[in-house]
């Protein structure tokens, strides 16, 4: 008699144990949570394109020569730390180039180059009417 009850206590003890892992396991937000969430998101992604600047910003001026381009230097950064720091792309400078010349200033960690030519009539021009274009303090 007493080991049938020591196997029903056993048997029994090891039931609620699973029932009680079990609703553990189960419990969580329900699906009113994740769509009041999904709505939420939709509200604040709506907000942040109304609110989105149209214009381009007002510190980057316009270029007053139709050929120049001013685009970011990009450095590429392999993994690091064994796969933990993951691969990158970094800007290390700009660079301010001229199709009609073949020119650029290049400016990467501080140093810059300047491969304009002097004699270009269109980035002479460009230089009169706005000072920033074709300069080395690009």
């Amino acid at each position: 008699m007493k080991t049938i009850t020591q196997q029903i206590l056993g048997w029994g003890s090891a039931l609620v144990l699973v029932a009680g892992l079990t609703s553990s396991a189960l419990a969580g937000p329900g699906p009113q949570y994740w769509q009041q969430q999904d709505k939420i998101r939709a509200e604040n992604a709506a907000k942040a394109k109304a609110a989105a600047p149209t214009a381009k910003p007002a510190d980057t001026p316009a270029m007053a020569c139709a050929s120049c381009k001013t685009e970011a230097v990009r450095e590429f950064r392999s993994s690091q730390a064994g796969g933990k720091v993951p691969a990158r792309f970094d800007t290390v400078g700009t660079k301010h180039s001229c199709s009609a010349c073949g020119g650029a200033v290049t400016t990467v960690r501080g140093t810059t180059t300047n491969d304009m030519t002097a004699n270009c009539p269109i980035c002479v021009k460009a230089k009169a009417a706005n000072a920033t274009c074709c300069t080395a303090t690009s």
